[in-house]
C-alpha cells in the first residue's frame, strides 16, 4: 500500500499560523464577557523553531517593576485592536517535511471583577475598663473577638507590575495601650476590607490582588 507523498509551501522559516485562532472566555460564568483567551496553531520548520519565552522577574524582589517582558500579538475584539499576552506554548509535535506545530495561548489582562460570597468575620470589641490580673486590677483595655459570618464581595483585580497589600482595620492590646493597624479602605460607601489581600500570579504572568470587602450595615442593630 502507497503512503501519499505530504506536500507543504510557503514560508516555514518563520512561525505561519495555521487555520482559524479559537476564543474562549475564562471568566464568563462570573459574569465577565470581556476578558478573554486566545488560542492558535503554528507550523515552522524544526531547524529555525525557538519557543517563545517571557522573561519572568523575580515575584518577590523590591523595587516594584514590570515583572514580565511578554511576548504579546495585537487582535481584533468587538472591532477595536487589543493587546493579548503570551500565556503559553504547548509542545511540538512533527508534521512531516522537517516542519513541526505547536499552539501559543494569548490571553488579554482580565478585568476586574466582583464576586459574591460569605465569610466568617471576627468582630472586634474593645473595652477600656478595668481589667484585673493575678495580683491587681491595672487599667488596660481589652479586645474581644466575636466571629459572625457575613455577606462578602471579593473583588479581583489585575496587573502587570505588582500591586500593594490592602490591610484590613485591626485593633490589638499591647502591653495596656491599644495599637490600630490597617485601613478601611472602602469599597464603596459603607463598606471596608475584611482580610489583608492576597496576591498572586495569575497564569504564570499576570498579578491577581484578591480583597475581600464587607459592608458596615450588617453590623448595626435593626
Amino acid at each position: 500500500m502507497s503512503v501519499p507523498n505530504k506536500i507543504r509551501d510557503g514560508d516555514w522559516t518563520v512561525a505561519t499560523q495555521d487555520g482559524p485562532a479559537t476564543w474562549s472566555l475564562p471568566f464568563q460564568s462570573k459574569g465577565d464577557t470581556q476578558s478573554f483567551e486566545y488560542k492558535a496553531k503554528f507550523m515552522q520548520y524544526a531547524a529555525n523553531y525557538t519557543p517563545l519565552k517571557n522573561s519572568l522577574a523575580p515575584f518577590n524582589t523590591p523595587p516594584t517593576t514590570n515583572h514580565e517582558q511578554l511576548s504579546t500579538i495585537t487582535v481584533t475584539r468587538g472591532g477595536a485592536p487589543v493587546t493579548a499576552y503570551l500565556i503559553d506554548e504547548s509542545d511540538t509535535t512533527d508534521e512531516g517535511c522537517g516542519i513541526l506545530s505547536f499552539t501559543r495561548t494569548y490571553a488579554s489582562l482580565p478585568s476586574t471583577r466582583t464576586e459574591q460570597s460569605t465569610i466568617t468575620y471576627p468582630f472586634q470589641f474593645v473595652s477600656t475598663t478595668l481589667s484585673y490580673d493575678w495580683t491587681s486590677p491595672p487599667v488596660a483595655p481589652e479586645v474581644a473577638e466575636l466571629p459572625i459570618t457575613v455577606n462578602a464581595d471579593v473583588v479581583y483585580e489585575y496587573s502587570l507590575t505588582k500591586p500593594s497589600i490592602i490591610y484590613a482595620p485591626k485593633v490589638f492590646s499591647v502591653f495596656g495601650r491599644l495599637v490600630y493597624i490597617g485601613s478601611p479602605t472602602p469599597l464603596g460607601a459603607g463598606y471596608f476590607v475584611a482580610e489583608d489581600s492576597a496576591i498572586e500570579l495569575y497564569r504564570g504572568f499576570f498579578y491577581q490582588r484578591k480583597a475581600v470587602y464587607v459592608s458596615w450595615s450588617q453590623f448595626t442593630s435593626p
